[in-house]
């Protein structure tokens, strides 16, 4: 058969109780366009059907094995539904004949599908009961079928048995939307379009699954719902409209009913244009205002007013804002009194918070600049080993029979460990993290952790000079080896460190010696566009106090890092913000 024949014979099947559904309609067009047949042709070919009241002549397969098929499909199809009706049994014996095949051959066709159904129940191509039985009402009723759904079923295996390999896809769509139609359910349409999204049916199943969400939505008559809807099928649903004017209200009494922050948030973010929202937004102002004012949090006043900066609310939250100030400045004059800090250094801190209560700009910059200039043992000429080898002697002779005091090695037999590896600019870099922590951790304890904004800068070559705008600390330190006038000469400082043990009572065992060093601080604290300085100048030597530090190897980071924490602290009591806050 050629694929004229063949949709010719598909429309006289489809026709043949009278009428043409739509249904059979979109299967026909299904078959056209994947066979390339125009639609016109099938519209001029329904004319021609119509016009010779069933005078048409259908194309027949030219072998018998075609032949037969074609006649046992249609067998097993038109019998599906329990019963023949005179149409069908005419049609079945037409082609029969036009096959070639004897009325017989219908006829043991029919009575072997009788005798199928009579054992086993009824399937997808069983059907009626053998002649002078009658079938049972309740397998009669698990199978029975319209006449338009009979009629597609076997317009679909017609198909089949001429070898349209793609119609099955077409089937599946098909009856995939017969059950999408007969669920009604908007969960049948997710499924449908899970398994076809760009199926014959889609665009109506979608149609169907947003009228139907829609209808759900109504049913609960609530925000969350309407709203669900919107999100689903936004911005082309075609509900979306009435959805926004149904949740609007039922949202906005919600709100009322629970006046929170984030009830109001929900609001504004659901409905961005809703009639409600000058309301929902002054409401949320106010409750904004009302916790930054019982917070009496200065981040939080901070952020209010840069974010609403013409709020009427920023008039009182400048006065709270000074009111806080003012409290805490008067805090710390008390306890700068109390601890007997420096007189100029606390008149600096109080300008400072007057500045910073002012400007809104409570920056803290601490800006470190670091010069390290350390000498190994093995840096040094032999005359100065020779002579602290010479120190050590005496050291030794003077201490002799004394079990307290070990016997120490010379220098140049067991030298100190390296200083330079112990101050390289990751080393530094750490210490100085320490002092910025230790710093923050009293201004915190002093005031409360939203006051300032500290931030760390480092001086390098490229930057030096660069302006940092605020309040400044810039950290000036140098790290060197600290020398000691010894028998007239200036030897390196060297210490010893002991390790204390138990041999019948205490005693001291030598560990090692350790080059010593000397950290000198340059402390400069201005304003900028002030004329308000303040200048602190400090010597620090780590290695004066080294028993219990731990082993030789590690002592100068753990010497140090002490030194670095104890200038943090003698930063603190020179401003009078050592003492945590009551």
């Amino acid at each position: 058969m050629t694929k004229e024949e063949l949709v010719k014979a598909l429309l006289y099947v489809a026709v043949i109780d009278g009428k043409l559904e739509q249904e059979e309609k979109d299967l026909l067009s299904g078959v056209c366009g994947r066979l390339g047949v125009p639609l016109e042709v099938l519209n001029q070919w329904l004319n021609e059907i119509i016009s010779q009241k069933g005078g048409v002549q259908i194309a027949i397969p030219q072998s018998v094995e075609e032949c037969v098929f074609l006649v046992r499909s249609m067998v097993q199809m038109t019998a599906v539904d329990g019963e023949i009706d005179n149409r069908e049994l005419s049609l079945l014996l037409a082609v029969a004949k036009h096959c070639g095949l004897a009325e017989e051959v219908v006829t043991n066709m029919t009575r072997e599908e009788l005798a199928r159904s009579s054992k086993n129940k009824p399937g997808p191509c069983q059907g009626l009961p053998p002649q002078g039985q009658q079938q049972p009402a309740q397998a009669k009723a698990d199978i029975a079928l319209s006449a338009g759904q009979k009629k597609l079923v076997v317009i679909a295996v017609l198909a089949v048995a001429a070898g349209v390999g793609a119609w099955n896809w077409y089937l599946r769509d098909y009856v995939h939307y017969r059950n999408v139609l007969s669920a009604n359910t908007a969960e049948a349409c997710s499924g449908y379009l899970g398994v076809f999204p760009e199926g014959h049916f889609a665009k109506k199943v979608r149609i169907l699954k947003d009228d139907l969400s829609f209808g759900n939505a109504r049913n609960m008559n609530s925000a969350d719902a309407y709203e669900m809807y919107m999100e689903k099928f936004a911005p082309n649903g075609r509900h979306i409209g009435e959805a926004r004017e149904l949740g609007e209200p039922l949202r906005y009494a919600a709100v009322m009913q629970f006046l929170t922050l984030e009830k109001l948030g929900e609001y504004i973010a659901k409905y961005p244009e809703g009639k409600h929202l000058p309301e929902i937004k002054a409401l949320q102002e106010r409750l904004f205002y009302e916790g930054v004012a019982r917070s009496r949090s200065l981040a939080g006043i901070r952020k209010f007013m840069e974010d609403r900066p013409q709020s009427r609310y920023n008039r009182d939250l400048e006065a709270l804002k000074d009111q806080i100030w003012n409290g805490a400045i008067n805090s710390y004059l008390r306890n700068a009194k109390a601890q007997s800090a420096d007189n100029k250094a606390s008149q600096f801190f109080r300008a400072m918070l007057t500045h910073m209560r002012v400007t809104g700009d409570t920056t803290l910059n601490l800006v470190f600049e670091n010069s390290v200039d350390v000498k190994d043992w093995e840096d040094f000429s032999k005359k100065v080993h020779a002579t602290w080898d010479k120190v050590i002697d005496v050291v030794n002779s003077q201490n002799a029979g004394n079990t307290f005091e070990p016997q120490c090695e010379y220098p140049t037999a067991k030298p100190p460990p390296s200083l330079k590896k112990s101050f390289d600019s990751g080393n530094v870099n750490l210490l100085e993290g320490q002092i910025a922590d230790r710093v923050q951790g009293y201004l915190r304890d002093m005031f409360s952790e939203d006051y300032f904004r500290i931030y760390r800068h480092r001086i390098y070559p490229h930057n030096r000079g660069k302006e940092i705008g605020g309040v400044t600390m810039k950290l000036k330190y140098s790290i060197r080896n600290k020398y000691n006038k010894i028998a007239g000469e200036n030897l390196p400082s060297l210490y010893q460190q002991y390790a204390s043990q138990m041999y019948g009572g205490l005693n001291k065992r030598f560990e090692g010696h350790l080059l010593g060093i000397r950290i000198d601080w340059d402390v400069t604290l201005n304003i900028a566009g002030t004329s308000y300085n303040y200048r602190l100048a400090e010597t620090s030597y780590p290695a004066t106090s080294i028993e219990g530090v731990g082993n030789v190897s590690d002592v100068y980071s753990t010497m140090t890092s002490m030194a670095f924490k104890d200038f943090a602290d003698k930063l603190a009591a020179v401003f009078g913000i050592g003492a945590r806050k009551k």
